[in-house]
């Protein structure tokens, strides 16, 4: 999901998703990660005993820039 022009200038008495984008100091999303070493298909971090049964990802070959060689960082 990316965030609209809603979603990053929400009203003062924004709640739910429209706060959920709000940009601190030095511009980035509150809240946000980086991915280490590119976008995956999944990532999670912090998981434990994470379990996925019938997932099938696919992605796109070449993969584009910045996305990680990896489909699953967990």
């Amino acid at each position: 999901m990316r965030p609209s022009k809603a979603d990053l200038a929400p009203a003062s008495a924004a709640a739910g998703r429209a706060n959920a984008w709000t940009p601190g100091p030095d511009g980035k999303v509150v809240g946000f990660v980086d991915y280490p070493g590119g976008l995956p298909a999944l990532f999670g971090r912090g998981i434990e005993g994470f379990e996925a049964r019938n997932v099938r990802i696919e992605r796109p070959s070449p993969l584009p820039v910045g996305w990680n060689a990896s489909e699953m960082l967990l």
